[in-house]
């Protein structure tokens, strides 16, 4: 389930030239299995084995609070040229 939802993230990053990402982007789709903060982070976590995403080290913000959950994705993405399928 983690390829096929990294597949799909793959597919909206480089659909949007997104240059960073949260789980919160992800449930907002409402994809069947990418619903629920756990098989996202998996597919995050493939996407960041094959240089697409790096999770930035946890920081709080400049008050304090909750860290972020962004991931950055490597610019390098988005000079890839597109698969023909």
């Amino acid at each position: 389930a983690a390829f096929g939802g990294a597949k799909r993230i793959a597919d909206l990053i480089k659909r949007k030239r997104l240059d960073k990402i949260r789980v919160g982007d992800i449930t907002k789709m409402a994809w069947q299995e990418l619903r629920e903060r756990k098989p996202i982070e998996a597919a995050f976590e493939a996407l960041e084995d094959v240089d697409w995403l790096r999770k930035p080290a946890s920081m709080t913000g400049p008050r304090g609070g909750r860290p972020t959950d962004h991931w950055l994705v490597n610019p390098k993405v988005h000079q890839m040229p597109e698969h023909a399928e």
